[in-house]
């Protein structure tokens, strides 16, 4: 396994499994690499079976790592070329333009893509699942995150990562709801996870289905 390690300000040492084969480490700066190795022999158990867990999610989702296919909605699109200006969804198909021949312009294209078709939707989904659980944030953004599908400041104001939209209905109002919560309930307290319950009796079961593509926020 490939092990990348990131130097930072930060005290803690933080280890990541980002897929089967990469393994990345985060370690304060003056922590020696003999003590890090150290770290990451003491982890090999636990590290194998996140290895194990990252692999078996590649396996379900090989055409979309391999970019054969795209997902919108929970739903697969298999990925073609033709003569059009711009990508768009055409039937069961993800269509980019001819002139996209690199992985690095089809992944621009349906980062493109992606944002335009969130901003357009996840407002709404917000609004409307807010108006009927009584719940209203000072106000909505979406963008182009790295490490969470969304968040809540202590101003009210939601953040949405626009890979959600590529989520299934249920998975989207799940992380919808939970930040809605989170307008009440700033942190994750009992409390928090009480009123998330009420609206969403199997959250814990969509919270685990959601790990599952959390390759989508890695950007494959």
């Amino acid at each position: 396994m490939k092990v990348e390690i990131i130097r930072t300000d930060n005290k803690n040492l933080i280890i990541t499994v980002k897929d089967a084969d990469t393994l990345e480490v985060r370690a304060p700066k003056n922590l020696s690499k003999e003590a890090i190795e150290g770290f990451v022999r003491d982890k090999k158990r636990w590290i194998e079976k996140k290895a194990g867990e990252k692999e078996k999610i590649k396996n379900e989702f090989g055409d979309i790592y391999a970019y054969r296919q795209f997902l919108l909605f929970g739903k697969r699109f298999r990925i073609v070329k033709s003569n059009v200006t711009e990508a768009t969804i055409l039937e069961d198909m993800f269509v980019v333009p001819q002139k996209v021949t690199e992985i690095s312009q089809l992944k621009e294209a349906m980062k493109k893509f992606v944002l335009e078709k969130a901003k357009n939707n996840l407002p709404a989904i917000m609004s409307q699942i807010g108006s009927k659980i009584g719940i209203c944030p000072a106000g909505v953004r979406v963008k182009s995150l790295k490490s969470k599908w969304g968040s809540c400041d202590s101003n009210k104001m939601i953040t949405f990562n626009s890979r959600l939209i590529q989520l299934e209905p249920k998975l989207i109002e799940y992380v919808v709801i939970h930040e809605l919560c989170h307008v009440v309930e700033l942190n994750h307290s009992e409390k928090f996870w009480k009123t998330l319950e009420q609206f969403i009796p199997d959250w814990s079961e969509r919270r685990s289905s959601l790990k599952k593509f959390e390759f989508l926020i890695n950007d494959i």
